[in-house]
């Protein structure tokens, strides 16, 4: 099983795929490429998953960034119910939504998870 630390460099990982695969796009052209679009949704499985057991594993060092990253443990909710929407609730995924979130909710994700990283062993 992964540690803490390798799950947050996992989430890394996955957002600055993200970041890579959209740059250069716009909203119009996600819509319309599937491959992007499931290679995105691929990733946010990986983040969700990621912060589910992050979560879990590490309620006391996410009590700890609440004053300095409060939407830490929002992020990481919203980031397991994405997961859980696109792995079992797939037909009604609104692709505008998760570009969206890809552009607003990302950066800040990647903030908060390197802040959490720098507490973990």
């Amino acid at each position: 099983m992964p540690t803490a630390g390798e799950r947050c460099e996992h989430v890394l990982e996955a957002i600055d795929r993200i970041s890579a695969y959209v740059n250069g796009s716009d909203e119009q052209a996600f819509l319309q490429n599937d491959v992007l679009r499931d290679a995105c949704y691929y990733r946010f499985v990986v983040i969700g998953e990621a912060a589910d057991c992050l979560c879990r594993d590490c309620s006391n060092e996410i009590s700890q960034l609440r004053g300095q990253h409060p939407g830490l443990a929002m992020g990481l909710s919203f980031a397991h119910k994405l997961r859980t929407r696109l792995a079992h609730i797939y037909h009604h995924v609104d692709p505008t939504i998760v570009w969206a979130t890809i552009q607003k909710d990302l950066p800040q994700l990647r903030a908060d998870i390197i802040a959490l990283r720098s507490l973990l062993p």
